[in-house]
């Protein structure tokens, strides 16, 4: 099933209104009170869009993420595609991972940012490899810390529809992968609920059907689930 267009909303930058404080003692009573009402207001204009994208820098995954590897091309595909097509939007870009490791996000920012950030492929690659723990493949883990991220996102909050992609065979191998799974699930369709859109790429053929079934079952606005023996996955379409 192809994924449609992802059109969403990204987190707006906030800033703390500056109150000035009067002198003398009724003065600063009344900055004390005025402080406790406080709001923060926006001071940027809002996002349009926002990706999440989840490598699978664990052992089992990791020569598809070579220089050369399939995945990372798809990556660099993906990434490019998004730059090309949010040129003068308001768009966020979220960077995450799967591996050992219990730290699963590691940047985000503007395309335009991540671009600047790392100039060249092999130091977009290097970022992320020194990122990972290949050890092990807290796969379940690094889906709900994403998710769990994402729904709690004040722009999702506030109405925003997001959009995950992820690359990896989805083989996890911890010992509370079970428990994570769980609320995978249930965080899928709180995802579905707000309009969200999934993709899953290079996913093993063992666990293609299960994954597929529990993002048929979430009321996603679209979603797609590639087999690991599809070499060249098309590339999402973020217009």
């Amino acid at each position: 099933m192809n994924m449609k267009k992802y059109n969403t909303i990204s987190r707006t930058v906030l800033s703390l209104l500056v109150l000035s404080l009067l002198t003398g003692c009724g003065g600063q009573r009344e900055a004390t009170t005025r402080a406790s009402t406080t709001k923060f207001k926006s001071t940027e204009n809002e996002a349009e869009k926002t990706v999440a994208i989840i490598f699978d820098l664990s052992g089992s995954f990791l020569h598809l993420m070579t220089e050369d590897g399939v995945a990372y091309q798809f990556t660099l595909a993906t990434i490019d595609r998004f730059l090309r097509q949010t040129i003068g939007e308001e768009t966020k870009l979220i960077i995450a991972q799967i591996s050992a490791s219990q730290s699963p996000l590691l940047w985000e920012g503007r395309p335009q940012d991540l671009r600047r950030q790392f100039p060249t492929p092999q130091k977009f690659r290097d970022f992320l490899l020194e990122q990972a723990d290949p050890a092990g493949s807290r796969v379940n883990e690094g889906l709900s810390s994403t998710l769990s991220y994402l729904l709690t996102h004040r722009t999702v909050k506030a109405g925003a529809e997001p959009t995950v992609l992820v690359l990896s065979d989805l083989m996890d191998n911890a010992p509370d992968g079970a428990d994570y799974e769980k609320q995978v699930v249930s965080q899928l369709k709180e995802l579905g609920e707000k309009g969200g859109a999934v993709g899953l790429y290079y996913v093993h053929q063992s666990v293609l059907t299960h994954w597929h079934n529990c993002l048929e079952n979430s009321g996603l606005r679209d979603y797609r689930v590639e087999c690991n023996i599809v070499g060249h996955p098309e590339l999402p379409n973020f217009e």
